[in-house]
């Protein structure tokens, strides 16, 4: 009986410690599931949320069997089998569902996806290994190392003579002539030279050594050595290979035979293991062979540092082609990559662009520019970098100097005598094989500026980075064409003056500040702006040529307003005077115009007191924007704040809703807008108080979509339509809550301060905004991307769905002084740490072999 225990006890704790190691080896396989999820999510898979989201379950799945498998501890043997036998059934469908992936990826993909398609192939074989490895049991007919042993041992025993003559067919056709000396070929000879050796060797029998031990030598000579050479020669087919796996000039993810790669990955793999099982199986002889052990020890060790730099090397594969962005430091923003614009723009290209840099490698904004351009190229493959050195590749400069002029209209200008004349950035967009494509170049000096950081320190000096928006506005300019939509803004109903780009800390004649500073962006981008005046013209003197910048509503006092021909978006910012119906009615025909001459309309209206006025009153444009279904109404937000000494109640939080499809509020999810502000303008730079923008609940031809609302982030939070409460608003406050009225006035639901317009056929109308500090000057150089919010509006109205977004910032960068760095230093002390820590683990590992 207690030898029946005895058997019992080992028989458990045999399968405890099998699924301890199957428990680690499904923690591992939900990791790489992880991973391949994330490199899955970044190609061109359709759909692609469908295999990501497969692929990113099942390495759920993996973890969940791994806490599985550790607990709870399980009683006796019978329950351990039983739960191998449940887990292999998981381990079957994990890998037939995997399979299934791979033929589906293989048939989007092709040979580009050989690398995705194989890794889902293996680890599909190994989780089936695995699950008919889970209906084994040790010490049963079924145990897999003498099964594995005698079958890989007869395997061999039948390869040997093959091999032989292989390498004999291999040697006489290199004689001849008859084939090149290749890697494979070389290996092949090899091979076949120890299969002759092999073969010319006595018998085990004849050797004094029983068949057991001459199928371990044979498992380790032959299968061990085959195992090495394919390691080997994998590798050296990689190297010379390399130009193929990674052509010059093209990033990683869009080389076409990076596929290579991932096949070399797998045979190198393939070989280790080899080599690892054979070594494996031929483990009983260490005990009798010193070689052996030293061969096995010494592998081991190798192989451990061998997979742990492959892991390094895959998981930062992954994560450059599923997060493709170098992350830049900035002064001014922290760690940043590529703006939200300048990736909406790479992935609507349709036609290729080809970026030439054609300056030193030396040069200050070449570092800036390679990481910038490598980002963008990880975007989309429409986007071509090439690198020109003037002064090294001086063929190449000549022959792109000869076909693009503009490259060297400077020098001819200025007479070539600077340093920086000819370098810069070539654009040229669509293919090359047209005689003149479009083109621009950039020169070096409007890609950075020189700053000084101290005004009391001139001459030490800092350079700002502007290449990322340079650079995206001329590429925005050539894919346009050229083409400008023409901007009105309108003007004489107490509107932001469009005339004022003063600094926005100067208090000018109105303290809301202008929107001149929004006129020069959108010129900058690539409109015409100009004013709109609700009047007639004045006359001009005989002759005298009227201003550019604004443009007048009617020609004659007997003719009625009208908006200009060529407006595609008139631009309503912050008025505090009503409307009249002669005016509204022109907006409304300008919206109402047939076909793709339907204007847009952006309206920003504060609830503002103003000069002349008491309170800001939209007048007769109410009623257009109500045909819509948008409501302005004739309220206020209001909050109860934290901190009454420091907050003020008029001040509210709006977001982006969750889940919106419209893409101007996509762009901006998580980012934050106070509204609102300071009742007394000149104080806290406010212009004026927030206002509740409503779509209308009634049915029509217009959609409208809710972009930013003011939600339960703002604790107590209502819209106010009781004008009195302004006179005294904190003691108002204060007898809400003494009277516990609080609770009444609180708003239930968020309330919508910005809304888009849209029409049955999804084409964008327009934009009304609650609060006109989206456009005024005062509010450019403040954290919350007020600026960029409006002006993509503006290009969603506009129909450039490319350019919408979160801008490009400038970036500082800081030049180390070449006097100041000891380079002995640097040079010495890292190598003296690494042969520290050599030493060190050495004199540990000996230490506790002593013991």
């Amino acid at each position: 009986m207690a030898t029946q225990d005895t058997t019992d006890r080992q028989t458990l704790d045999a399968l405890l410690a099998g699924r301890r190691v199957m428990a680690w080896g499904l923690l591992w396989a939900a990791a790489l599931l992880v991973l391949l999820a994330f490199w899955l999510g970044a190609r061109e898979l359709e759909p692609g949320l469908l295999f990501c989201g497969l692929v990113f379950l099942l390495g759920v799945a993996a973890f969940a069997g791994f806490l599985w498998q550790i607990w709870p501890p399980l009683p006796d043997a019978a329950a351990v089998r039983k739960q191998r036998r449940q887990l292999a059934l998981g381990l079957f469908a994990a890998a037939g569902l995997l399979l299934l992936l791979a033929v589906l990826v293989a048939l989007q993909l092709g040979l580009s996806g050989f690398g995705e398609v194989s890794s889902m192939v293996v680890m599909a074989l190994i989780g089936a290994g695995a699950g008919v490895n889970q209906f084994m049991t040790s010490g049963s007919r079924w145990d897999a190392e003498q099964v594995l042993g005698r079958v890989l041992g007869n395997v061999l025993l039948g390869i040997v003579p093959v091999g032989a003559a292989l390498g004999w067919f291999a040697f006489r056709s290199i004689r001849r002539g008859q084939i090149s000396v290749q890697p494979e070929i070389i290996a092949l000879l090899l091979f076949g030279l120890i299969c002759l050796v092999v073969t010319l060797l006595p018998r085990a029998d004849a050797a004094g050594k029983s068949p057991e031990q001459g199928r371990r030598y044979l498992i380790l000579s032959v299968g061990g050595s085959f195992g090495l050479l394919v390691a080997l020669f994998t590798a050296y087919r990689v190297w010379l290979s390399w130009g193929e796996i990674f052509p010059p000039n093209v990033p990683m993810a869009q080389s076409e035979g990076i596929w290579r790669l991932w096949l070399c990955l797998y045979v190198e793999l393939f070989g280790l293991a080899l080599l690892f099982g054979s070594l494996t199986l031929a483990s009983p002889e260490v005990r009798r062979s010193a070689t052996v052990r030293r061969v096995l020890y010494g592998y081991n060790a190798v192989m451990t540092g061998f997979l742990l730099l492959v892991i390094l090397v895959v998981v930062n594969i992954v994560f450059y082609v599923a997060y493709p962005l170098s992350l830049t430091w900035s002064q001014e923003g922290g760690l940043r990559g590529l703006s939200t614009s300048t990736t909406n723009l790479l992935q609507s290209l349709k036609e290729p662009v080809h970026v030439y840099v054609l300056m030193s490698p030396a040069g200050r904004t070449y570092l800036e520019l390679h990481d910038l351009l490598e980002n963008g190229e990880s975007y989309t493959r429409q986007l071509q970098v090439e690198y020109v050195s003037p002064d090294r590749q001086a063929g190449r400069y000549r022959t792109l100097a000869e076909k693009f002029p503009v490259i060297l209209r400077e020098e001819r200008m200025l007479g070539g005598d600077e340093d920086e004349i000819g370098r810069g950035v070539l654009l040229v967009y669509g293919p090359e094989s047209a005689k003149t494509p479009p083109h621009a170049f950039i020169p070096v000096r409007d890609l950075i500026e020189s700053k000084p950081p101290d005004p009391h320190n001139p001459r030490k000096r800092t350079y700002v980075f502007k290449g990322e928006d340079v650079i995206l506005t001329q590429l925005r300019i050539l894919v346009e064409q050229q083409t400008k939509p023409m901007v009105y803004f309108t003007q004489g109903h107490g509107e932001l003056d469009m005339t004022d780009a003063l600094d926005p800390r100067f208090i000018a004649d109105d303290p809301r500040g202008g929107s001149g500073k929004l006129m020069e962006r959108l010129k900058k981008d690539n409109y015409e702006v100009k004013g709109l005046v609700w009047h007639e013209a004045p006359p001009q003197p005989k002759g005298a040529r009227g201003p550019d910048l604004m443009v007048y509503s009617k020609k004659s006092a007997k003719e009625p307003h009208e908006v200009p021909a060529d407006a595609k978006v008139v631009i309503v910012a912050g008025p505090y005077k009503p409307f009249s119906k002669e005016v509204a009615d022109a907006l409304d025909r300008f919206m109402k115009r047939p076909g793709d001459k339907a204007g847009k309309l952006i309206v920003l209206s504060n609830y503002v007191i103003g000069p002349g006025a008491p309170l800001a009153d939209l007048g007769q444009l109410a009623d257009v924007l109500r045909q819509y279904n948008v409501q302005v109404d004739k309220d206020f937000l209001l909050r109860v704040p934290d901190d009454q000494r420091t907050e003020t109640p008029y001040e509210v939080i709006a977001q982006p809703p969750p889940n919106i499809r419209n893409k101007v509020a996509a762009n901006f999810l998580g980012k934050r807008f106070p509204v609102g502000g300071s009742l007394s303008l000149a104080r806290r730079g406010g212009i004026g108080l927030a206002r509740s923008v409503k779509p209308v609940a009634s049915p029509g031809t217009f959609q409208v979509d809710t972009l930013l609302q003011v939600g339960p982030m703002n604790g107590t939070y209502w819209a106010e339509t009781d004008v009195n409460v302004l006179r005294g608003v904190l003691q108002y406050l204060a007898n809400l809550e003494d009277t516990g009225r609080l609770d009444s006035k609180k708003s239930k639901e968020p309330i919508p301060v910005v809304v888009a317009v849209s029409d049955r056929d999804g084409k964008p109308r327009m934009v009304v905004f609650g609060d006109a500090r989206f456009a005024s000057n005062r509010f450019v150089n403040t954290t919350a991307p007020y600026y960029d919010f409006l002006t993509s509006s503006i290009e969603w109205l506009a129909e450039r769905p490319g350019n919408i977004g979160i801008r490009p910032r400038e970036s500082t960068s800081f030049a180390l002084q070449p006097e100041n760095v000891n380079k002995a230093r640097l040079l010495w002390l890292p190598l003296a740490l690494i042969l520290l820590a050599i030493v060190g683990m050495g004199l540990g590992v000996w230490v506790v072999r002593r013991r």
